[in-house]
């Protein structure tokens, strides 16, 4: 089996005080490169979840292009973008000058339909319509980023725009770049959408367990063989694997407990059960599980002391694969 890669979310959301922010997005930053990560992902939400929404999150575009300003190497990616709400043209366009001004370090565009109802509301889209919409966006996605010649339908023009659309300004790499899609579902719809559209696969810890992850895994390969498609180069990556990893049960517990709210979907028992908040063993045989389950990345989000977490996991977790 093929060694698993790994990176990390650039936390962009629960800032205490405006002044750290700033120097809190570099020292990540160069933190994660330093100790060897091979990608920094962002997330994308408008708002948090709550009965008034708050917009406590940074753009996940503009925080990922100056994480690239203060780094060399490392890789970077969004997990996932929605291209729904944020216009895909626009999408495409900011992906194409972070891969550029990043000196073509973009490792992949992962985009979604998003998955939260109060983002939609807040922009007054109906969350009802995110996969019809979703799926023409793509296409002017892909038209843009590589160049296809996949003409969108008529259809999407009521969505997004011009009937032609002259691709000039592209990524700065001189390949395909892969676009990967973010499926949180688990309804054959959405796998197959997933495996008929996409480059690759991106789920999320919190609505799979390693077991669950290989039987979508297998699904989305089987509906690619049914459509003819490839299944080499298919790619699959495990994200918004939260935790906090220490051996001491009760901070642990203590730390779960403070969380402002549970996951949703998830009670607080759930996430010390299934995420890594726990031991170092905990953590470690968690991740053994979704790799022998076929997780080719996984990106680690510590909720607290980032820069010790990612230490520690990589000394505890990371160099065991």
């Amino acid at each position: 089996m093929k060694s698993m890669s790994f990176g990390v979310h650039l936390p962009i959301t629960g800032f205490r005080k405006k002044t750290q922010i700033r120097e809190k997005i570099i020292s990540f930053a160069k933190t994660a490169e330093d100790l060897g990560y091979e990608l920094i992902n962002v997330h994308d939400h408008f708002v948090d979840s709550s009965a008034t929404p708050t917009t406590t999150w940074l753009d996940p575009l503009i925080a990922l292009a100056m994480a690239s300003a203060v780094t060399n190497r490392i890789m970077l990616g969004t997990s996932v973008l929605n291209i729904v709400l944020r216009n895909p043209v626009h999408c495409a366009q900011a992906l194409a000058s972070i891969d550029t001004l990043s000196s073509g370090r973009l490792l992949a565009a992962g985009v979604g339909p998003g998955s939260r109802n109060d983002d939609f509301d807040l922009c007054g889209v109906p969350f009802g319509e995110r996969w019809g919409r979703f799926v023409k966006a793509l296409c002017f996605l892909r038209l843009i980023l590589n160049g296809e010649q996949t003409v969108p339908s008529n259809e999407s023009y009521k969505y997004y725009g011009s009937k032609k659309v002259v691709v000039g300004f592209k990524p700065f790499q001189n390949r395909y770049l892969p676009i990967m899609i973010g499926s949180w579902g688990t309804s054959h719809a959405a796998l197959k959408r997933v495996a008929k559209y996409g480059d690759g696969w991106i789920a999320s810890a919190l609505t799979v367990t390693p077991e669950q992850f290989k039987e979508r895994w297998d699904m989305i390969l089987d509906y690619r063989r049914s459509f003819g498609l490839d299944t080499d180069s298919f790619k699959n990556s495990l994200v918004t694997v939260l935790g906090y990893i220490d051996d001491d049960h009760e901070k642990v517990k203590n730390l779960v407990a403070k969380l402002s709210s549970p996951v949703p979907g998830m009670s607080r028992e759930d996430l010390c059960r299934s995420l890594l908040f726990g031991s170092r063993e905990q953590s470690y045989q968690r991740v053994k599980a979704f790799y022998e389950n076929g997780v080719q990345s996984l990106c680690f989000w510590p909720i607290q002391n980032y820069s010790n977490q990612i230490e520690l996991f990589t000394k505890e977790i990371l160099r065991y694969f």
